[in-house]
């Protein structure tokens, strides 16, 4: 690490870097939005917005010396090999939505140690309401503590999911994620990871799970989910920086063997 790092409050630096962001989409017009999907996932889109927001970010974040895994970045370092301090961010998450008119979307940005959270900051579109891990660990969100549900029965349960575009659909795995459903009240699939974890963080949902999920779309999530209360379990998944990603309220006991 570059000794000019040693001052720097990470707090601050990831706050103002969120807080540069949502002042950037609070004025961005969406008449200048662009988009493609990309060949290689063809379930992925990307739109110019996301390369302006991680630009903003990044340029904030870079005063601290510390590697950045960012979606937007070309040679992201691997999240469990990585032993250091590292921010991760998620420009936007659930750009489809941002680009429909859908709600909602997310800025997010996290800075682990390790595979250890230390900061959380989730700015949700529209709204522009923050979500973070303040400096007592809490967590907070439009300026007041949140906490899991205290629900521990799996049949009055919500659950969280969603089908990222590097997951497989094929019969098995649709298999797995249709029995899934059958253990729970409702099911709800929100269209952003960071999102659907802020709602277990704020006890609207109970449980949460994604297979094949990147690590930039959850790590700011799960970080405030684990200062609300709650319990995530991580596993490597199939590419790099890919995870399956269980989480709950810790009421309710971890159905998924990852």
């Amino acid at each position: 690490m570059n000794k000019k790092a040693i001052n720097i409050n990470y707090f601050e630096l990831g706050l103002s870097a969120l807080t540069n962001a949502l002042n950037y989409l609070k004025r961005f017009n969406k008449n200048n939005l662009d988009s493609e999907f990309v060949p290689e996932l063809p379930r992925e889109i990307k739109s110019n917005i996301d390369f302006e927001l991680n630009a903003i970010i990044t340029n904030t974040l870079k005063e601290s010396y510390l590697s950045i895994i960012s979606e937007e970045n070309q040679d992201n370092i691997d999240f469990f090999e990585n032993q250091e301090k590292v921010w991760i961010v998620d420009p936007l998450d659930g750009t489809l939505n941002f680009m429909r008119g859908l709600p909602f979307s997310t800025v997010s940005i996290s800075l682990f140690s390790g595979v250890n959270p230390l900061l959380s900051f989730i700015g949700v579109i529209p709204g522009y309401k923050i979500a973070m891990i303040n400096k007592n660990g809490q967590a907070i969100y439009a300026g007041s503590e949140i906490e899991v549900s205290k629900i521990n029965k799996f049949d009055e349960s919500v659950l969280c999911t969603g089908i990222p575009s590097r997951q497989e659909l094929n019969s098995k795995e649709n298999l797995i994620f249709i029995n899934n459903f059958k253990k729970f009240n409702k099911v709800r699939m929100l269209g952003s990871a960071s999102y659907s974890l802020l709602q277990l963080a704020k006890g609207n949902v109970d449980y949460y799970y994604e297979r094949e999920i990147m690590i930039w779309d959850i790590a700011a999530g799960i970080a405030i989910v684990k200062a609300a209360g709650g319990h995530y379990k991580l596993s490597k998944g199939l590419n790099k920086n890919s995870l399956i990603v269980s989480a709950n309220n810790a009421k309710l006991q971890n159905l998924y063997d990852n």
